[in-house]
């Protein structure tokens, strides 16, 4: 009885104040994370990066920024029977500031804004399918790859309810490809629910991203004295439960590693450290 008389008045508390709460029996069953697909739908990803990068050989120290302010518009296309879905992404605004290479900027936004995107997503949000990109110069669209991005902020839901305060992992993985570097990245993400307010899922990520490269003869990737090689942090998503919609997500990742070359001439080694850090800021409009 005293429990019953407790819960009616935590009820009646939360209808005074205008908020809605998850009694203790929805706490022990779990929460349902599943993200709901209707054809035809559309919404805007607004999305922010900032990349910074140190770069340190010998007694030089060169540092780079690279941000990104784009909106994309996205289409629910079709709806497999598995549930998963098939959409269509569109660039739609982008600012761009590129410090390293400041006069390829103009000629990099003509060409994303004629570009389409096709993303399939399962109702976890597992990335099962991305392309779109591949008649685009690589080095020149690489900042915008919205599937790179994606890996980083985008949560991975458990297959079954799950309750507040346990955490769940999920990895998947991508190609990674540049003037030096051809191989995979595996991205490895822990996720937890921290609370629910309302219909909103607060949900913590951890997130380590390792790299999958076979052996090379002209370079070498190493981990830095007392450090981890790969990139490592964090991010927040809220989720809205009731709708099956994400609302916003928050990243951050840092890697720092040594990188060797060999002189193309010589033969010797050229050593630079390198340390890069990226904020991202992921909103959806619909």
């Amino acid at each position: 009885m005293k429990t019953r008389t407790l819960i009616l008045k935590t009820l009646l508390v939360a209808a005074l104040l205008g908020m809605a709460v998850l009694v203790p029996a929805c706490a022990k069953k779990g929460v349902a994370l599943r993200f709901n697909y209707i054809k035809g739908k559309e919404f805007k990803y607004h999305l922010v990066s900032k990349v910074t990068t140190r770069m340190a050989t010998d007694n030089t120290v060169n540092k780079y920024l690279i941000e990104i302010d784009m909106v994309v518009r996205a289409v629910i296309q079709s709806i497999k029977k598995n549930g998963d879905a098939e959409m269509a992404f569109t660039y739609e605004k982008i600012s761009y500031i590129n410090s390293q290479e400041p006069e390829k900027s103009v000629e990099t936004i003509k060409k994303l804004k004629n570009a389409q995107l096709f993303i399939t997503l399962t109702p976890y949000g597992e990335i099962v399918d991305f392309k779109g990109l591949e008649d685009l110069p690589h080095m020149e669209i690489e900042d915008f790859n919205l599937f790179k991005i994606l890996m980083k902020a985008h949560p991975i839901f458990p297959y079954s309810a799950i309750p507040i305060g346990k955490k769940w992992d999920r990895q998947q993985e991508f190609p990674i490809e540049n003037a030096l570097i051809k191989g995979n990245m595996l991205a490895y993400k822990r996720f937890v629910i921290m609370d629910t307010i309302g219909p909103v899922a607060k949900i913590n990520s951890e997130i380590t991203m390792k790299f999958d490269l076979p052996e090379q003869k002209n370079f070498s990737l190493q981990a830095d004295e007392g450090e981890r090689l790969g990139f490592f942090g964090n991010g927040n998503i809220n989720f809205d439960i009731n709708r099956g919609e994400m609302i916003d997500a928050k990243a951050y990742v840092f890697g720092k590693m040594i990188l060797t070359l060999k002189h193309p001439v010589t033969g010797d080694p050229l050593v630079t450290r390198i340390e890069t850090t990226q904020n991202i800021d992921l909103a959806i409009e619909q």
